[in-house]
């Protein structure tokens, strides 16, 4: 079971947009590597790990939602499998043990009020060729440059594939 806080400091991904994702990405998992940006206490990270991911990083600025992430990952995998990272997800890309690092599978669930599509050119270069970047979004935000989004209630995920 993944624990998360109180109230609203923290937004785990809903059952049914974590569904559509990994139902998509059903081919993508197993053996990736995964960074989960903004990641909050995990929920995406943490079932990518459960499906066959070889690693995830999970980036979180909260410190209080931190160390929930790392309670649920000490309790759920293996420390082998995974990093957590604390900053601001917006500008960990410039972080120097991560702008060495790529990944196979990158997922952004920003808050709405932070978004902002640029982040997709700002982390393309982390991605393996072949590998894809996930955006979640309210789907009022569609970005132009996707090449999938798919709709799920007043959520959107927009897919982008480094070639």
């Amino acid at each position: 079971m993944i624990h998360s806080p109180p109230g609203s400091s923290s937004r785990p991904t809903i059952g049914r947009v974590r569904e559509a994702l990994f139902s998509i990405l059903q081919n993508e998992i197993r053996g990736a590597k995964v960074l989960d940006l903004f990641a909050g206490v995990g929920t995406v990270g943490i079932e990518a790990l459960s499906r066959g991911a070889a690693k995830a990083v999970f980036v979180e600025s909260n410190p209080k939602i931190v160390r929930i992430l790392k309670s649920n990952l000490i309790a759920l995998s293996p420390s082998s499998i995974w990093e957590v990272l604390r900053g601001d997800a917006r500008k960990a890309c410039n972080t120097k043990g991560l702008k060495e690092e790529r990944f196979n599978l990158i997922f952004c669930d920003p808050p709405y009020h932070l978004l902002d599509f640029s982040i997709v050119s700002n982390y393309k270069d982390l991605l393996e060729d072949g590998g894809v970047m996930v955006v979640q979004h309210p789907k009022k935000r569609e970005p132009q440059d996707a090449y999938h989004t798919r709709v799920i209630g007043d959520n959107a995920l927009s897919f982008w594939r480094k070639e």
